[in-house]
């Protein structure tokens, strides 16, 4: 089954966007905050948020932003003053620590989610079957039974396994562009 290249959903094409637009403020507040006006406080906790959401959405992109801007926050420190500060120096080491932990954390929720997903998949291919012979083997007792009022109880009984089925065929087609790991005879047979 080939997969669209840019089959994204509107969110996901503009979170290059947001992550980009926060990274340029993040080193535009290091540059004015800390070279022009000389303070190095105010602005480092909106660095963080950048790292947050590097984290969040690009696991890796955290580790690289948390050691541009902490590297970016020890030169610029260095450029002001002319030496090390221990202070300057704890703070760009702690974007670079914070970022690793977010790494982590993202990783962390990122196995959860696939786990989810697995799950969810391994049931549904443990239903789909049942459910639509259920639903089949009904609607053809019911057409040998003669009694009017037994047939319209099976059929609406085929009719519940049948959306039941059907549930499961939507649940499959939205989990299924999730997951990598499912082999292609197994991602054939969930799409139908």
């Amino acid at each position: 089954m080939e997969v669209p290249a840019f089959d994204w959903n509107p969110y996901e094409r503009v979170k290059p966007v947001i992550w980009v637009a926060l990274v340029v403020i993040a080193v535009i507040l290091e540059l004015y905050c800390h070279l022009i006006l000389g303070i190095s406080i105010v602005y480092t906790s909106f660095s963080y948020i950048v790292i947050a959401i590097g984290g969040l959405w690009y696991r890796k992109g955290a580790i690289y932003m948390g050691a541009t801007l902490g590297t970016l926050h020890i030169v610029d420190g260095y450029l002001l003053t002319g030496i090390f500060e221990p202070a300057i120096l704890m703070q760009g080491l702690m974007y670079f620590v914070v970022a690793v932990i977010i790494w982590g954390i993202s990783g962390m929720a990122e196995k959860e989610h696939f786990a989810l997903i697995g799950y969810i998949t391994e049931t549904a291919l443990r239903l789909k079957e049942p459910l639509h012979d259920i639903s089949k083997n009904l609607e053809a007792i019911a057409g040998e039974v003669t009694d009017e009022e037994i047939r319209a109880q099976i059929l609406v009984q085929a009719s519940h396994a049948g959306r039941a089925s059907e549930t499961i065929r939507e649940l499959n087609h939205d989990i299924l562009p999730q997951t990598t790991d499912i082999p292609d005879a197994y991602r054939e047979y969930l799409s139908k």
